[in-house]
């Protein structure tokens, strides 16, 4: 009976955790196939979303892998789920903004960076991410060099020079 539903509900909770755990180690281990399949499994072991926090988390962790993978609408459809999920995850708000960002959405990264600033003032990196998408919402850029090369903001400058060189 109830004992039976509440050891399953257990195994769930803790299959969940060990896959985000992996997906977090795979992750820190630049793994990125290994982190998002991780994460993919953890999602779908989330089915009943019992914390609403941690299947924010799941989603927010996995928007960060897909963002690597250079799959951005789909790490921004992930980002978008942890804050529908959990409207006031400054992480989630933050990683949306940047992909915004990096998909030329400039009003929606300035919209997101702003309702992050309201919320959490002093958040880490926030400000010049804030000044910058405020300033292109209103003048774009003339060219996204990022977006050309097909690299995130985040780039390393040999993950650049690697990118230059492709072209």
């Amino acid at each position: 009976g109830t004992h039976n539903l509440t050891e399953e509900l257990l195994d769930g909770m803790r299959a969940i955790d060990q896959q985000k755990e992996r997906g977090n180690n795979a992750y820190r281990a630049q793994q990125w196939s290994m982190a998002k399949e991780c994460y993919d499994l953890a999602i779908a072991a989330d089915s009943l979303r019992m914390d609403v926090e941690l299947s924010a988390q799941l989603y927010c962790n996995r928007a960060a892998v897909q963002a690597r993978l250079h799959k951005r609408d789909a790490a921004l459809q992930d980002a978008t789920m942890a804050l529908r999920l959990c409207p006031s995850y400054g992480k989630a708000r933050f990683r949306r903004g940047i992909l915004y960002m990096e998909l030329e959405r400039y009003a929606e990264a300035a919209r997101d960076f702003e309702i992050l600033f309201r919320e959490t003032p002093g958040f880490d990196g926030l400000a010049a991410w804030r000044a910058r998408a405020t300033r292109w919402a209103v003048r774009p850029p003339t060219r996204n060099f990022y977006a050309i090369l097909g690299i995130d903001f985040g780039a390393s400058a040999a993950d650049i020079k690697k990118a230059y060189r492709k072209m």
